[in-house]
């Protein structure tokens, strides 16, 4: 990340901390978060929630948390409407969209935001 001063900082990772489900899994897809499951759960091993957190704050502040937004629209219109070459498109590869669900879910389950019921 650029050198933002702390307080402007700690206002977008508020705001990336807001992101629905969808949004945050948008802006790891966009971040520097690494390309291989394995090197995702290395690099997230100690620290999960802070090292999602910093490459989905990375990715607000490279492109915009408005512009990730419209993006995470976007593709929740094309996968509506069967779009799966404007879907591909907006995501890149089908793997790194993967990837990016499945650890902003995690992301989502650690702050709270999504619960799993216990059963049994």
């Amino acid at each position: 990340m650029t050198s933002l001063n702390t307080a402007t900082l700690s206002r977008l990772e508020a705001e990336v901390r807001s992101l629905s489900y969808g949004e945050f899994a948008m802006a790891l897809a966009l971040s520097e978060m690494p390309k291989s499951e394995p090197k995702v759960k290395a690099a997230i091993a100690e620290h999960s929630e802070e090292t999602l957190l910093s490459w989905a704050t990375e990715a607000a502040e490279r492109i915009g948390v408005d512009r990730l937004k419209v993006l995470a629209e976007a593709s929740r219109l094309t996968s509506l409407r069967g779009d799966d070459a404007a879907h591909r498109k907006i995501w890149g590869s089908q793997r790194r969209e993967n990837l990016a669900c499945d650890f902003s879910f995690k992301y989502q389950v650690l702050t709270g935001h999504i619960k799993i019921p216990h059963i049994g």
